[in-house]
């Protein structure tokens, strides 16, 4: 994975966006560029077009909520802007506002959000732009580039939360917001053999290890082997030695013993984070040490401490973004290229920014229906409260703040479940030479110790 800069780091600054011809017509030829050349996209398939054209005719808010699983992902939803003739908005980390991105990203409609606390400015642009409903809005509810484009991982709520605040004042305008899910999935082309690159790929991380060469070994084999080969490094580093358990448990007690280690230092109740989300514990801890290290008042002595910290914390996300088995449960040329790729990100630490594809690929972008926020709030606030009887009604300053989160969780959730769905419309890809579905089940059963949750 790509690690970003923080707000310590790289100081954050809201910067207005806007539309430039110019800025627009280059870019055109800038991302077409980045497709075809970096990331392999030779081929680009739109399914349920005329769903976002229908809106944009009505004038609403809309907000596109794709799904983000690879480097391609913001230059395809720049090229669905210019397919349907309007171009969008997007929210993006601050840390890529850098260098000549500073000037550029701001004219293609990009303006920047601080992840790591609560922008108030950023929020509040894209509120404005789904409320004035004239160009939509894309957010990318996953936060992260996990690298998993057959699996949604878990959604933040925040981009719900915005599309609820913004329809509470785009009606008053005689508006609505919509939120629009929107799965882009990759397939390698038919006529491209991507195992060779596979298999050379796998070859030099392996000699990372300098590991000999074993004949008869399958791909899957050897990605698994890798793994766990990555996974007792890992252990050693962290923990003193290889932990017993199966794969899964070792990767889910090394990710909690970082994590809590971390959360002990900065005096986190340990009861409480256990009720919250892997990325959420982790946002919470960074925040606590940016503030730290943004104090005038701050110990020099602690840096060194809380730059290690902000790396083990790193780490916990590069774990989480290994779910159990993803490959050996659907062993595809396709699901192991993304595995490998962020082997060499985060084993070589080479091509993190660009993470560069070598064979030809076709992205398929699937619109789904779209989901109207101000109709969903009310079929949830119809709802009675947990323990209150439908006899006695609650005050409305003392069940908004309730409802509207309880609202954001239940979009959010939807929203997820709709990603998944549009996803798996791209259907499984292409299954790893030597390798079987009923073969990995079998695997997966008999070896589960050889195996590793970082695959």
């Amino acid at each position: 994975m790509h690690r970003h800069k923080l707000s310590n780091e790289l100081k954050y600054r809201f910067i207005e966006p806007s539309h430039s011809r110019v800025v627009m017509w280059l870019g055109k030829f800038y991302t077409d560029r980045k497709l075809r050349r970096n990331q392999k996209v030779h081929d680009i398939h739109v399914h349920g077009l005329e769903k976002i054209q229908a809106l944009i005719g009505q004038g609403d808010g809309i907000l596109l909520t794709p799904n983000h699983s690879d480097h391609a992902d913001s230059a395809l939803m720049f090229h669905l802007g210019r397919m349907v003739k309007k171009p969008f908005y997007f929210m993006a980390t601050h840390a890529i506002f850098t260098g000549l991105n500073w000037f550029v990203l701001p004219r293609i409609g990009c303006f920047p959000v601080d992840r790591e606390g609560t922008d108030l400015k950023a929020l509040r642009k894209a509120q404005e732009i789904l409320t004035l409903g004239k160009t939509p809005l894309v957010i990318f509810p996953e936060g992260e580039i996990y690298r998993l484009n057959d699996q949604i991982t878990p959604l933040r709520e925040g981009v719900s939360a915005v599309a609820i605040m913004a329809a509470r004042k785009a009606k008053d305008h005689g508006r609505k917001v919509w939120i629009v899910p929107v799965g882009i999935k990759y397939r390698f082309l038919e006529s491209a053999d991507p195992v060779p690159c596979l298999t050379d790929l796998l070859n030099r991380l392996e000699k990372k290890f300098d590991w000999r060469e074993v004949p008869g070994r399958t791909l899957l084999e050897r990605i698994y082997r890798y793994a766990t080969g990555m996974l007792s490094l890992k252990e050693i580093e962290y923990m003193g030695s290889v932990q017993s358990g199966t794969p899964r448990e070792r990767v889910s007690h090394l990710r909690e013993y970082v994590l809590e280690t971390v959360e002990e230092k900065l005096h986190i109740n340990q009861i409480k984070a256990r009720t919250k989300s892997v990325p959420e514990r982790v946002k919470e801890c960074r925040r606590i040490i940016i503030e730290r290290w943004s104090d005038p008042a701050r110990d020099s002595n602690m840096l060194p401490e809380w730059k290690q910290d902000l790396e083990d914390l790193f780490m916990v996300v590069q774990l989480y973004s290994y779910p159990g088995d993803y490959v050996m449960n659907s062993p595809t040329c396709e699901r192991a290229s993304e595995i490998l790729i962020k082997f060499k990100q985060d084993a070589m630490r080479s091509d993190t920014k660009a993470a560069r594809h070598y064979v030809p690929r076709r992205a398929s972008i699937y619109i789904g229906e779209p989901i109207e926020v101000q109709k969903f709030v009310q079929s949830v606030d119809k709802k009675v409260p947990s323990g209150q009887s439908p006899e006695v009604p609650v005050a409305k300053d003392q069940e908004s703040p309730n409802k509207s989160r309880k609202a954001s969780s239940l979009l959010t959730e939807l929203l997820e479940q709709k990603l998944q769905e549009l996803l798996n419309l791209g259907g499984p890809g292409r299954l790893l030479p030597g390798a079987s579905f009923h073969q990995a089940a079998q695997h997966d059963t008999n070896h589960a110790q050889n195996a590793t949750d970082m695959t």
